[in-house]
């Protein structure tokens, strides 16, 4: 009798663990990617720039605006005098996963006017959201700084 229930015990123990072991060694899931923007993120955001960058060749202060909608992240420049300065998507039909409560991973074809460039291009962006103020960087590598912050309008 205490054989048989040995016996029974062994082998329902190792039923068990063989039902059971397949699951402890699957990775966990990541966060899917999500088509849009964040609606956390949307909205128009800006900082003030006391130069613009030697690139456009224009000189005085003037602002750096965001504008996120559901299918776009637009940048702009406007002079004191709130005249816009060749707008630019960075981010044409994005995908977004949310990595951490305030962090955002985003991706999407790099192109002007509202286009995607249509090369495929899959410009890696970050952006992390603290209440009314959001900064983003062009890469996920730690070595790539975050932009200043911009304020919500």
């Amino acid at each position: 009798m205490n054989k048989l229930r040995t016996s029974i015990l062994i082998t329902t123990a190792t039923v068990s663990l063989s039902l059971f072991a397949p699951t402890l060694n699957q990775p966990a899931q990541a966060a899917t990617w999500h088509k849009g923007m964040p609606k956390a993120l949307r909205g128009k955001w800006s900082h003030s720039v006391k130069r613009f960058p030697k690139y456009m060749g224009i000189k005085g202060s003037g602002t750096y605006r965001l504008t996120i909608v559901k299918k776009a992240f637009v940048n702009s420049y406007f002079t004191k005098k709130n005249k816009e300065l060749a707008p630019e998507i960075f981010l044409a039909n994005p995908q977004y996963k949310k990595i951490s409560k305030t962090t955002y991973r985003l991706q999407g074809g790099h192109g002007n006017s509202g286009m995607s460039s249509g090369y495929g291009h899959h410009d890696p962006l970050q952006i992390v959201k603290q209440g009314n103020k959001i900064k983003y960087k062009y890469s996920w590598s730690s070595h790539v700084k975050y932009s200043t912050w911009l304020y919500k309008m």
